[in-house]
């Protein structure tokens, strides 16, 4: 998602990539289940972003003093898939880079996914950097 590089930060692409997920997640159960069935089970978000948690937690609607905020536009419609899902999304926080703590083999599952989703993200991210600047 696209972004000034004064307001870049690694808060985007976790929000953009919640926000896929959760829209995929929507799309399967609209697709699976009619919409009056109750609501699915809970299915479990992790990030390593505490504020992404903080963000899908707050009442957020657009104001005119936030609407200049970075990332607002990501915000709001994360908010807005969340607002009208029938799928419950918890949000737990796995703590960032714990192969640099222990050895990757002692790691939780959450953890693992953790670390190889963050290698993709920054090979994507220098790709993008360097795709931008040719």
């Amino acid at each position: 998602m696209p972004c000034a590089k004064a307001d870049a930060s690694s808060l985007r692409p976790e929000i953009h990539a919640i926000l896929a997920a959760t829209t995929y997640v929507n799309a399967i159960h609209q697709k699976i289940c009619n919409e009056n069935s109750e609501k699915m089970k809970t299915i479990s978000v992790f990030t390593d972003s505490a504020n992404a948690i903080t963000d899908m937690q707050q009442s957020l609607y657009a104001t005119t003093k936030n609407v200049l905020e970075n990332n607002i536009d990501m915000k709001l419609e994360l908010k807005q898939v969340l607002r009208n899902s029938l799928v419950q999304f918890d949000r737990i926080h796995v703590r960032a880079h714990q192969d640099e703590l222990k050895p990757y083999e002692e790691l939780s599952i959450e953890e693992r996914m953790n670390c190889e989703i963050d290698k993709y993200a920054g090979q994507e991210y220098e790709t993008s950097a360097q795709t931008h600047l040719e």
